[in-house]
């Protein structure tokens, strides 16, 4: 029976945050999304006796642009000046005689991560982002890594997959470092940063291979609350796409990404207020108080469909030597590149858990684990849960890989026997039933031969899966009256 196992004051936010009201949302679960932003404080005018001639607050606000519709709202009037990289908005006070002023300013940002295709895989001309800077230096040490992940690519977008899954792979996320800034040539060196340090690092090893590369700076939803964060974009064909290699994303952000500023490097959101008067002391407040609240939050569009092969699939096997393999179907019209992670059993034991991908439009791709099944035994059936998940965009396939190992070593099949002039002939077969060649020791006794006490002894090599016929002789044995 079988057994079964189964004062122009410019500056970083140091942002106040609400927790998003959707709790238990993972990023990746969001493609688009409608949030709302709340902007607010109290300027507050201290002075023996102060008197403002005119006030102006500036204040960074989320980017109009091909990804995000921007609309906003205030208790007073306000301008919103606006270029490629920022929009500021502005609010202005002409003789102020209240010493405590108020400002709220509501903003809505509609927010679609899907709605542009890559319709390239090959970098543009942008030669304006490939100047170094003072944070993306970019040294030689640099290059040749960036160099050696790009050997055997066949287009820049699985460069710029590379790229970013090796920065995300080997540089650590360290808190400690938050607000330091360091340059590439350090992040390199050290392998520790925030999503800043990811991002120029990132930025640099593009730009070393003539890919164009420039900085973003935003705000993100990590599942529990607003942050802000960095993040990069490459220029492939004629567009600017977007990779978070601190998140491993590719191509494509999550729609909890909101755009702020875009630099060469280190793009910041900003604030500043400046005044006229006199006997003012100090005006505080300028940083603003921010909410923020998800309206609405929307799946990613199906772009990949994946189904799981194995080989063997099912089948006997004796050392637990299986392929599985994760095979991709394009759903969309865009180019898509992206990391790929199996979810096994720890006694299944896979080359590298984490692996990229790369599809064209409409085509089919696949990526292959080798792996090897730990402690199976002859006469069980084992059963594993096999599943594999793009990270993002996000898919995912499940499937039961069932194994029922075959019996190890060597079984004997026919032998014959042969008369000859000089004695009998022995045919033995030897059947090698495991995957590997070994050498076989044969022992053959013949009843009351003559010889070493009737036996003879010679070692076969077999071939993994392969059989083999080893021959005896033994002299005519002596026959009783």
């Amino acid at each position: 029976m079988e057994r079964i196992k189964v004062l122009f004051a410019i500056g970083i936010f140091a942002i106040l945050l609400s927790h998003a009201s959707a709790e238990n949302l993972k990023p990746y679960q969001i493609g688009s999304s409608t949030v709302d932003v709340n902007l607010s404080n109290d300027l507050k005018i201290t002075g023996d006796n102060p008197d403002v001639k005119w006030m102006r607050l500036e204040i960074n606000i989320p980017l109009n642009d091909q990804n995000q519709i921007v609309s906003v709202t205030s208790n007073q009037e306000y301008n919103v000046n606006s270029n490629e990289n920022e929009s500021l908005l502005v609010l202005e006070w002409q003789n102020p005689q209240e010493r405590v002023i108020h400002y709220n300013v509501n903003i809505r940002v509609e927010r679609n991560s899907f709605i542009t295709p890559i319709l390239s895989n090959q970098r543009g001309y942008n030669p304006g982002y490939l100047k170094t800077g003072e944070l993306t230096r970019c040294n030689a040490e640099i290059k040749s890594k960036a160099e050696e992940l790009s050997r055997g690519a066949d287009n820049d977008l699985v460069i710029i997959g590379r790229i970013a899954h090796w920065v995300n792979k080997n540089v650590e996320y360290d808190i400690n470092l938050s607000g330091k800034i360091k340059p590439d040539q350090w992040v390199f060196e050290n392998k520790r940063g925030t999503c800043v340090e990811f991002s120029n690092l990132f930025i640099s090893m593009c730009r070393s291979l003539g890919i164009p590369a420039r900085s973003v700076s935003g705000l993100s939803y990590d599942g529990k609350s607003w942050e802000p964060h960095s993040w990069a974009e490459v220029f492939i064909g004629d567009a600017w796409i977007p990779v978070d290699p601190t998140n491993n994303q590719i191509g494509f952000v999550d729609g909890a990404h909101i755009v702020y500023s875009r630099a060469l490097e280190n793009a910041e959101i900003r604030y500043g207020l400046r005044w006229q008067g006199s006997d003012i002391s100090n005006v505080s407040g300028s940083e603003p108080r921010r909410e923020m609240d998800f309206i609405e939050t929307r799946p990613p569009p199906e772009l990949i469909d994946i189904y799981i092969d194995f080989n063997p699939d099912n089948q006997e096997i004796t050392k637990g030597g299986v392929n599985i393999t994760a095979n991709l179907k394009s759903l969309s019209n865009s180019h898509i590149v992206g990391p790929i992670r199996i979810i096994a059993p720890t006694s299944v034991i896979v080359d590298e858990k984490e692996k990229l991908f790369y599809i064209g439009p409409g085509e089919k791709s696949n990526v292959t684990w080798a792996a090897k099944l730990e402690n199976i035994s002859f006469g069980y059936i084992y059963t594993y849960p096999i599943a594999v998940r793009s990270l993002f965009p996000y898919d995912r396939s499940e499937k039961e890989l069932t194994v029922k190992p075959a019996p190890a070593g060597v079984s004997i099949g026919d032998m014959s026997f042969l008369r000859t002039d000089y004695g009998i002939g022995i045919n033995v077969e030897l059947n090698n039933m495991g995957s590997e060649s070994m050498d076989v020791t044969v022992k053959t006794c013949l009843w009351e031969s003559p010889i070493n006490n009737g036996c003879k002894e010679s070692i076969v090599y077999l071939k993994g899966n392969a059989a083999g016929t080893e021959s005896f002789e033994f002299p005519v044995p002596c026959v009783r009256a």
